[in-house]
């Protein structure tokens, strides 16, 4: 009842009343639906991207403006400009996967000696192989010869999720590394980005248990810096915490868990 009456005040914040205002509404869904449904043929037939400003191959993070700023900001820092250099290819760098493992788990131990073993990556993948008359993005025949072809949108994002597919992978060089600072091995990190293990064929099984545990409550995805505060804090269960800044909260979560993990070895329930 209440959304029907909030579609009538909106309906009537824009002039639409009675017979006339109806057909007025119907009108304005039926040419919408028409934009779309043109603008998808246009997609279709190469002739319009989902979003022409947005070049995916070709994008580089950074910009004169950032140069110039952080070299103002932290020039006291930097001894040289190599230093700089090393500063900005460090937060051009994608992160790697990393995650904390719940304690409060019933199950934690045995998920953390699992993960543990530095075969487990290895055991659970599988070797890419590319097969012959992989699907390729269809180039424009309207370009000249010699031309540079310009993929679409669409063309760029297929070959872009193609690549990440296709990526042959040192398993016997990747493993999930615990990181000591944090107690009873709980921190992981695996030294690849989080796309490359969300779409690589040969990681699918490592992917999904790692997501299936996440949606199980075993482990919470973290950024490792993320990960600080809490442990500089020293949280302890008869502590009270203010997260003030708490979006999405997963240093609150690891409060909380710190809280109950302590009361646990104090108290055994």
């Amino acid at each position: 009842e209440n959304k029907k009456v909030g579609k009538k005040r909106h309906y009537q914040d824009k002039g639409y009343f009675g017979a006339q205002g109806f057909k007025r509404v119907f009108k304005d869904k039926r040419d919408k639906k028409k934009q779309r449904r043109l603008e998808e043929q246009q997609i279709q037939r190469g002739e319009k991207t989902r979003r022409d400003d947005y070049e995916l191959r070709d994008y580089k993070i950074g910009s004169a403006k950032f140069d110039e700023y952080y070299s103002r900001q932290f020039s006291e820092y930097f001894a040289n400009q190599q230093e700089f250099e090393l500063f900005r290819t460090t937060l051009q760098t994608k992160l790697p996967v990393t995650f904390r493992v719940n304690p409060g788990n019933v199950n934690f131990e045995t998920f953390v000696d699992m993960i543990c073993d530095p075969n487990f990556v290895k055991d659970y993948s599988v070797e890419v192989v590319k097969p012959e008359g992989d699907v390729k993005p269809v180039e424009d025949d309207s370009k000249m010869e010699g031309e540079e072809v310009k993929l679409t949108m669409d063309q760029k994002q297929h070959q872009y999720k193609e690549d990440l597919r296709k990526i042959k992978i040192d398993y016997d060089n990747l493993a999930m590394d615990n990181k000591a600072f944090y107690p009873k091995r709980l921190v992981h990190e695996m030294m690849i980005p989080k796309e490359l293990l969300k779409k690589n064929e040969g990681l699918k099984a490592v992917h999904k248990i790692i997501d299936t545990s996440k949606d199980a409550g075993l482990l919470t995805r973290q950024e490792l810096v993320s990960m600080l505060p809490p442990i500089l804090a020293d949280i302890k269960s008869h502590h009270s915490v203010l997260d003030m800044c708490a979006a999405p909260g997963s240093k609150t979560a690891q409060a909380l868990e710190m809280i109950m993990d302590d009361h646990l070895n104090n108290h055994g329930q």
